[in-house]
């Protein structure tokens, strides 16, 4: 093909995009499209305008709404698909989090529970030296610190937690 018939082709392009459509119906009651005018004997005939985008006001054209997906580019809608990956992803982390927390404060409260079981259990209670390693034998005021001490603990890891979003 030659460069003048290719010219000439780009330039009809356009025109057929403003084509007329035409529906008519037959003698028979189908009904039929097409861009070429109907025959004479079609019962109903009517030319179809192509619709016209709606004018965009100037108020509207600043506010950003999200376009149809017809019409987004193949870029913004993998950046759109991107970002809902990042924060599904976020919001797993982050349940994941307070999963994780939640069931750290079961055991801490599970903990001191026993703990403050054991004190009450009456006895010899022993801890042991940091410094020697040696038991040492708790007297009464030092156990009923310790149990006071480990009330504490439950009060702190046994309540239930408030949402704080």
């Amino acid at each position: 093909m030659t460069k003048l018939t290719l010219a000439f082709v780009a330039l009809l392009l356009p025109v057929a995009a403003f084509a007329q459509i035409y529906q008519w119906k037959d003698a028979g009651g189908k009904v039929h499209y097409s861009d070429q005018p109907p025959p004479a004997a079609a019962r109903q005939e009517r030319t179809v305008a192509p619709r016209a985008a709606p004018p965009v006001s100037e108020a509207a054209a600043g506010e950003r709404s999200p376009a149809p997906a017809a019409t987004r580019s193949y870029q913004d809608q993998e950046a759109a698909f991107r970002q809902r990956q990042v924060e599904q992803e976020e919001s797993k982390a982050t349940r994941e989090k307070d999963n994780g927390a939640a069931q750290d404060r079961k055991r801490n409260c599970e903990m001191a529970q026993g703990n403050l079981k054991n004190l009450q259990v009456g006895g010899r209670q022993v801890r042991y030296d940091a410094k020697t390693g040696e038991r040492v034998y708790l007297s009464d005021d030092e156990i009923s610190q310790s149990i006071k001490d480990a009330q504490r603990s439950i009060d702190e890891w046994c309540k239930p937690q408030t949402a704080q979003r």
